[in-house]
């Protein structure tokens, strides 16, 4: 077990966007290089936040997005070690991308938590009869879908937009509308690996509907804080789940 010298380590400097998907794409190159080998341990965090510079917060995320595609091993209070299973063995291209994905849709779940915890407190105040009615509408389809077998998740995008809609302020609405657009990418991972996910999708969604149709705003925004915190979660642990049946997949063949 070898641990590195930071001096064997040259970064490249980053560009401006998704820095834990440049901050990953780095280490993995080191990987491929040859400059990290099975069983070495990692700079510290604080180490490889001064030679990358980068945050200490992206740094960890991009140690733990490796970490999901078992490239690297964390070990509590020791530290990050590649893995004993050769670099060219684990590392596939679509499993990098759907660690990818993950940390946009995490970041986009962020965003939503800014616009549609107001939204839902305005549609408290504005949703008309009409918008009841559409947001019902669409909660049907979900329950029939289910009972039905198909993917319930995949409407659940369409719920969201109706409430947003219901704000009447078509400002807002737009805003909102690339954020949910987003949703649809992450349904098929988390009704594949989440269990429970499915069955769950329609009380998640009635109980944002109930909060609106109380008239209490405090309630609606405390309802759909509770709905994206859940939403982290499975998007979490769905993305998990694939990127190791992608890695898997990989040393099986």
């Amino acid at each position: 077990m070898r641990a590195i010298s930071i001096k064997r380590l040259a970064f490249p400097r980053f560009r401006r966007g998704t820095l834990t998907e440049q901050a990953m794409e780095s280490l993995l190159g080191l990987l491929h290089q040859g400059k990290l080998k099975p069983g070495d341990r990692l700079p510290s965090q604080r180490e490889l936040s001064s030679m990358m510079g980068l945050s200490a917060t992206v740094v960890r995320e991009a140690l733990h997005g490796l970490a999901g595609m078992k490239v690297i091993n964390i070990v509590h209070g020791r530290g990050a070690y590649v893995s004993q299973v050769s670099a060219k063995d684990l590392i596939r291209p679509e499993a990098l991308l759907f660690v990818m994905q993950r940390e946009t849709l995490l970041q986009a779940i962020e965003v939503r938590g800014i616009l549609e915890v107001e939204a839902m407190a305005l549609a408290t105040e504005r949703a008309t009869p009409t918008d009841l009615l559409e947001m019902e509408k669409i909660l049907q389809r979900i329950d029939r879908a289910i009972a039905s077998g198909n993917d319930p998740l995949m409407h659940s995008p369409a719920f969201h937009m109706a409430l947003a809609e219901a704000t009447h302020n078509p400002v807002l609405a737009e805003i909102i509308r690339p954020f949910i657009g987003l949703m649809a990418r992450g349904a098929k991972v988390i009704s594949n690996h989440v269990a429970g996910a499915v069955q769950r999708e329609l009380e998640s969604h009635k109980e944002l509907f109930e909060a609106i149709r109380s008239r209490d705003p405090e309630k609606a925004r405390a309802s759909m804080r509770a709905h994206l915190e859940e939403a982290k979660r499975l998007v979490s642990q769905g993305y998990t789940e694939e990127v190791a049946v992608k890695a898997e997949g990989q040393t099986n063949e």
